[in-house]
């Protein structure tokens, strides 16, 4: 063997050993983490902040699998702090290893949490090189804890029911999707409402004739709009569904619209969304213009007049969209739109008042009827 051959025979044995090493020591560096699959972050009761971290638990290397059915597979572990930081750390101490928040699926705000600026309650996870910018935040109408500490049946991990409930809800348009991301470009956030619902009490259970044993359930709860540590409303599900039409983030919803006999069942989809800002007649008119595409979705009906679910659609559209303008506008600091926004990129230097922008807003829906079958 040649000398030239020998030497490269000598760097692939010993690139080969180094990869083997790192192999080794990332798994051993993973051993070493506790996997975070859910924060909370509440008020605490003698420091600013109470953490929550819900933590997934596995069974040892030898196990035929990672996953322990006959018992839960996350435990909670609370810390409270003056910074969201020293909660993590004690967090960290307290299970005797270093926290991966990577894998994290949502983070919930409690009620009185929100009070606290995101500034500084969400600070840390934007910061962290671990974190997934694109995790969501909810909120809870009680503390988070409330909501990490829900067992569910067939011992479903609480942080993908959670998950699950949330994608739903934005896909359904009952959601405007909120992440970490967005939480750190805005100083208004439309946070989901996720609520533990307690089950019905004995009394009402022998009224109803329902022996059953019953357990807390997760349930979707509308949308809070906060901003600046300040909860400015509730939205009800149709005003939450006319901003997403507003803000082009819903691409198909299905409705259900007035027949001759029964109602019919639709398939609405958004072909084209534009916002525009104009000065008429020395005011200053925003106008929101959306195209969709209707179609039925019951087969077995025929439609004598397509027109007339094309103007149906277009009414109730309209509306809903209108609606929910008219509503959120009446809360400035809750513009989680941003009308102004707009219209100062359109107008930088003009003197625009919101009211002058709202009172005009004009809001047109264009229905392309595909509803023949």
């Amino acid at each position: 063997m040649s000398m030239k051959m020998k030497r490269l025979l000598i760097v692939l044995l010993t690139a080969i050993a180094a990869f083997a090493m790192c192999s080794c020591s990332s798994i051993v560096e993973l051993e070493k983490q506790a996997i975070i699959s859910a924060v909370g972050i509440d008020k605490g009761e003698s420091k600013k902040f109470k953490v929550s971290a819900q933590v997934f638990q596995s069974m040892g290397a030898g196990s035929s699998t990672p996953v322990d059915s006959s018992q839960t597979n996350t435990i909670i572990v609370s810390a409270e702090g003056d910074t969201i930081a020293q909660c993590m750390n004690d967090i960290s101490y307290a299970l005797g290893r270093d926290i991966n928040i990577g894998h994290s699926k949502f983070i919930v705000i409690g009620k009185e949490a929100l009070s606290i600026p995101f500034s500084e309650s969400l600070d840390y996870f934007l910061r962290s090189e671990q974190t997934y910018l694109g995790v969501p935040v909810i909120s809870s109408k009680t503390t988070a804890r409330d909501i990490l500490d829900v067992e569910l049946k067939n011992e479903v991990e609480t942080a993908i029911a959670v998950e699950n409930i949330i994608r739903t809800a934005v896909e359904n348009g009952n959601a405007l999707k909120t992440d970490l991301l967005h939480i750190a470009n805005s100083t208004t956030a439309a946070l989901p409402i996720v609520e533990a619902q307690e089950p019905p009490k004995e009394s009402d259970k022998e009224k109803q004739g329902n022996s059953e044993t019953e357990e807390t359930k997760l349930v979707f709860g509308g949308t809070q709009i906060v901003h600046d540590g300040k909860i400015v409303y509730t939205a009800t599900a149709e005003e939450t569904m006319g901003c997403c039409w507003l803000e082009g983030k819903l691409d198909k919803a299905q409705m259900s619209i007035p027949g001759n006999d029964d109602p019919l069942n639709v398939n609405v989809t958004l072909i084209h969304r534009s916002v525009t800002v104009r000065k008429i007649d020395g005011r200053y008119v925003m106008m929101y213009k959306i195209r969709v595409k209707v179609k039925l979705l019951d087969s077995f009906k025929t439609i004598s007049n397509g027109c007339e679910v094309c103007m149906a659609t277009e009414k109730i559209l309209e509306d809903l969209c209108c609606n929910a303008f008219y509503k959120i506008t009446q809360y400035p600091d809750g513009d989680f739109l941003g009308v102004e926004r707009i219209a100062r990129s359109v107008y930088p230097v003009a003197a625009l008042h919101d009211d002058n922008i709202f009172e005009n807003c004009s809001i047109s829906v264009d229905v392309e009827c595909a509803a023949d079958k």
